[in-house]
């Protein structure tokens, strides 16, 4: 079976049930975070080839038998019973660097201690883990954005390539590239701790930053809004939210930003897939839940005296989200949190955007000017 495959890819390879190709969409990366933890960072090849064989007996026997009852346990089951095959096979060559090696010389720790690495606990910390390994300082920012959806995302490389419009080769380059810097490395496996953790929160909030708008802003002409991108970007932003370690006020503000933002979605295009701009966009179709949801997020995200460029963004997001209408948005408190943001970020992107907000309060010529005095 091709090593790049991934279940979206899988329906070329045969066809399969949509069911089973959205289910290890969902649930690869979460293998891949567990089975990392059991052989270790040096051993991602081998980890990919479990789980794309665990893949493969799905789609030889889900189609003939029938999807199980409960296919994320069948999932989970045939995932460890060949992790624990090949630590049986091999459990005297020492060759797996993980925290966990001392356990595998027993049978009886073995497949206790493979059992508890897949339960949820465990399961959700091993995907904090493989976040902070994929956005690990050391691996340049291109290679963590394609490493964190090949392994957190169960994107195979030809979805990769087509969502940030490079060719395959390009992908699969960067993506050996941040393997070869784990190994080299010797990066471990781990949740950061102390000064640490939040050096390197802030870089893994920039890589799902980066995620989140490839999706809500595609480079791919034919689908400028990428759905499945964005969902992804949410779901490793919520874990983050759901560990103490890891739940600080900026990650709440990311997360407040990005719910924001995908409230809209509704509006944003046409039947044809043209964007609509947010004066054009039907109000009523923005999705007040997720409004509502992003609103008690930007609550927790004021639990704390930590003001980041998230909280900015996310407050700007908030008046243009909640204004009753385009008329009616409170123009001169978006304008004071862009000269804030501007103080600290004076970038032509930022320039620019509060040149626009700066017109609607002062007039297009006085906007004009603004933009004549960015660099």
């Amino acid at each position: 079976m091709n090593p790049n495959l991934s279940p979206a890819d899988a329906q070329n390879d045969p066809p399969v049930n949509s069911k089973i190709d959205n289910l290890f969409r969902r649930e690869a990366g979460k293998v891949t975070a567990v089975l990392t933890r059991v052989f270790g960072v040096n051993n991602l090849e081998l980890v990919e080839d479990v789980v794309q064989d665990t893949l493969l007996k799905a789609l030889q026997q889900w189609p003939l038998g029938g999807v199980p009852e409960n296919p994320e346990a069948w999932i989970y089951k045939a995932a460890k019973n060949k992790a624990v095959d090949i630590l049986r096979r091999e459990k005297l060559k020492d060759k797996y660097a993980s925290d966990l090696n001392y356990l595998y010389k027993s049978e009886w720790t073995l497949s206790k201690t493979i059992s508890e690495v897949f339960s949820d606990n465990e399961i959700k910390d091993d995907q904090l883990r493989m976040i902070f390994t994929c956005c690990h300082p050391s691996i340049p920012v291109e290679s963590q954005v394609a490493l964190a959806l090949k392994t957190l995302c169960g994107f195979g490389i030809k979805e990769i390539a087509k969502a940030f419009l490079l060719n395959e080769e390009t992908i699969a380059k960067r993506i050996t590239r941040a393997k070869t810097v784990l190994r080299k490395e010797n990066i471990r496996f781990q949740i950061p701790a102390g000064d640490e953790l939040k050096e390197r929160l802030n870089i893994v909030l920039s890589t799902l930053y980066l995620l989140f708008n490839e999706g809500y802003n595609s480079m791919n002409e034919e689908t400028l809004i990428r759905e499945d991108l964005i969902a992804e970007a949410i779901r490793l932003t919520l874990l983050l939210c759901g560990h103490k370690l890891t739940e600080t006020p900026a990650v709440h503000a990311l997360l407040s930003l990005m719910l924001f933002h995908t409230a809209r979605i509704p509006a944003r295009t046409d039947s044809l897939g043209n964007i609509y701009l947010l004066e054009e966009q039907d109000r009523s179709l923005w999705n007040r839940s997720i409004i509502n949801e992003a609103i008690r997020h930007m609550g927790k995200s004021a639990e704390g005296k930590e003001v980041s460029e998230y909280h900015l963004e996310a407050g700007i997001a908030y008046f243009y989200t909640t204004a009753e209408s385009f008329e009616k948005t409170e123009w001169e408190k978006i304008l004071r949190v862009y000269d804030i943001m501007y103080k600290t970020n004076n970038s032509p992107v930022v320039g620019l955007n509060r040149a626009i907000v700066y017109a609607q309060v002062h007039g297009p010529a006085a906007g004009i000017e603004e933009i004549k005095k960015l660099e």
